[in-house]
């Protein structure tokens, strides 16, 4: 599975050059879903990555302290950019509910976009 992440990575990297040098609007529109399909993809090897280290009791958290509405930006970033479906995703957060919190932030992501794609 390395070589799998390695090489995702270096077709990420490429991309992102290609995106950042293209004057084209729509080709860099593609470019830009590319990355962002990429990114799922790289995000779906690791939950596999995760689950075989959970079989084998390898499994760690890391915790750290961050914001519910950076985990909402971020997959606002990822699923906004799927227009061929009907459905559109957001965020509202009341600012009494954005509080710091010490969690694994990438799990709680993982969590609710396994959850999300359902949708889609």
């Amino acid at each position: 599975m390395f070589s799998v992440e390695v090489g995702l990575n270096g077709i990420l990297g490429l991309t992102e050059i290609l995106s950042l040098s293209e004057k084209d609007p729509e080709r860099k529109k593609m470019f830009d879903l590319s990355i962002r399909s990429a990114d799922l993809l790289l995000e779906i090897i690791n939950n596999i990555l995760d689950l075989s280290k959970i079989e084998q009791e390898f499994f760690e958290l890391n915790l750290e302290e961050f914001l519910i509405s950076e985990i909402c930006l971020d997959i606002s970033n990822i699923f906004n950019n799927y227009s061929s479906s009907s459905i559109h995703y957001s965020c509202n957060i009341e600012n009494d509910f954005d509080f710091p919190m010490k969690e694994d932030k990438l799990r709680i992501k993982q969590i609710l976009i396994n959850l999300l794609w359902e949708c889609f």
